[in-house]
């Protein structure tokens, strides 16, 4: 692992929750060019309010990889941060959405559309419905926060008037 990276990832988050009054252990692992970095806060030391756990996540990760990157021109590890395993869960909750839409749309014939996700949250989507064989995924909608639509591959359009899923 890239330790002058990670040490500044360190010093960035260590900094971060000491303003907020709590100690945090981070551990992180380099693969491929990114570094993922694992927050642990202590017992009752929880800074998030309940639902609102991967914009934070979401938005220290922003700023520490803004960070990183503005401080050099060389090319830095990604960070991918996680806060007391709630990226894992969330993820974890995407899955097992995604199993339930994959069976309703082999049921019904018809089409789901999750409700705007970041990339990396449509990634997960797009990866577990492509280890299943009669269905697929498309993006839609503009920006950073599109629609997953999942559908069976026989169906070439998606519907105007399809209600998004709320995955959470």
């Amino acid at each position: 692992m890239d330790q002058v990276y990670f040490k500044k990832v360190q010093e960035l988050l260590g900094g971060f929750f000491a303003i907020l009054g709590s100690e945090a252990e981070i551990a992180g692992e380099e693969k491929d060019r990114y570094l993922f970095c694992q927050v642990v806060l202590p017992q009752g030391g929880e800074i998030i309010r309940s639902g609102e756990e991967i914009i934070l996540i979401n938005s220290l990760q922003y700023l520490v990889n803004r960070s990183l990157t503005s401080a050099t021109e060389e090319e830095v590890p990604r960070v991918v941060l996680d806060i007391n395993g709630h990226r894992a869960k969330r993820e974890e909750k995407l899955v097992k959405l995604g199993e339930k839409l994959i069976q309703e749309v082999k049921e019904t014939g018809g089409e789901r559309i999750l409700e705007p996700l970041d990339p990396r949250e449509r990634r997960v989507i797009h990866l577990a419905v492509a280890e299943v064989s009669g269905v697929s995924t498309r993006s839609v909608g503009e920006d950073f926060q599109k629609n997953v639509v999942i559908f069976r591959e026989e169906a070439d359009t998606v519907p105007e008037d399809a209600s998004s899923i709320d995955p959470s």
